[in-house]
């Protein structure tokens, strides 16, 4: 299953919208989502063992283009640091990029936070950009490098900003503009004893017994309320519990005008009645 669905993943990585429940169909079929990184992933989904590894082509911000470039530029050697990956990318890095990949996790296996990277992005960006000129004038006029070949190597570079480490909740928000969903974690996670001792089902659990056709009468779920929008008198959107992701129907003017002033992921306890769609297949 893993290299259908990591061709079918690739097929629709331009979608963000169409990730999340294929993602959840490999979770449900016991294939791990590998985090994107910038020494393994290729432009797509790609299977490694029995896993899927996360493509870089499926980060917003960050075209074929470059992620060519980062392919070719490591398969010399594994990029070792930021420092490393701005210095060999040299003209092919933007900024832009450069911070949806951080954003994204793609530099988590190097070992350094997320936020300390963001913090020196722009000063390595300068560095590298500098001494990729200097390059081009040691080659013309044939004066020698390092043993190592690296001019930035022998710079003093930036010193590392002295940041707490990124809160959770900030992080996930970060990853999921340049992803479109959560990837590493959920907003509902520290949540989850808690509702648990509540009785409240989780997403996955409602929709299985949906299919069953084992569920009746009014339920409750925990979940994100997002993607609001109106249509005509009534509110759509969907709950999403990290589990899976319920499509809602809205009803009243004084209830959406509520939810939608709610801060961006903020939990809620919905109540309501699951019924299955003909438009869409789906369950709401």
């Amino acid at each position: 299953p893993a290299a259908f669905m990591a061709s079918v993943l690739t097929g629709d990585m331009d979608h963000t919208e169409k990730l999340l429940p294929l993602l959840l169909d490999c979770r449900r079929m016991g294939v791990k989502i590998l985090p994107p990184d910038i020494n393994r992933s290729a432009y797509g989904f790609a299977v490694e063992e029995r896993d899927i590894r996360y493509g870089l082509g499926a980060i917003k911000g960050v075209g074929q283009s470059i992620v060519e470039s980062i392919e070719q530029a490591r398969l010399e050697t594994p990029f070792v640091s930021l420092e490393d990956f701005c210095e060999r990318m040299g003209s092919h890095l933007n900024r832009r990029a450069l911070e949806a990949l951080i954003k994204a996790g793609s530099f988590d296996s190097l070992g350094t936070e997320r936020i300390q990277l963001i913090e020196r992005m722009d000063s390595l960006i300068a560095m590298a950009d500098q001494y990729a000129r200097s390059a081009r004038q040691v080659d013309l006029f044939g004066l020698p490098r390092s043993d190592s070949g690296s001019l930035m190597g022998r710079a003093v570079q930036p010193k590392a900003p002295d940041v707490t480490n990124q809160p959770t909740r900030v992080l996930l928000e970060s990853e999921k503009e340049v992803l479109g969903l959560y990837l590493s974690g959920h907003p509902l996670d520290q949540y989850r004893s808690e509702w648990k001792s509540l009785g409240l089902p989780t997403i996955e659990s409602l929709l299985n017994l949906a299919e069953a056709q084992n569920v009746s009468g009014t339920i409750q779920a925990c979940g994100l309320i997002e993607g609001i929008r109106r249509r005509g008198e009534r509110g759509q959107g969907y709950l999403d519990d990290g589990t899976g992701r319920l499509d809602c129907v809205i009803f009243g003017e004084a209830l959406l005008a509520k939810i939608r002033s709610l801060p961006t992921g903020e939990p809620v306890v919905a109540e309501g009645q699951i019924s299955f769609d003909d438009f869409t297949g789906n369950f709401r």
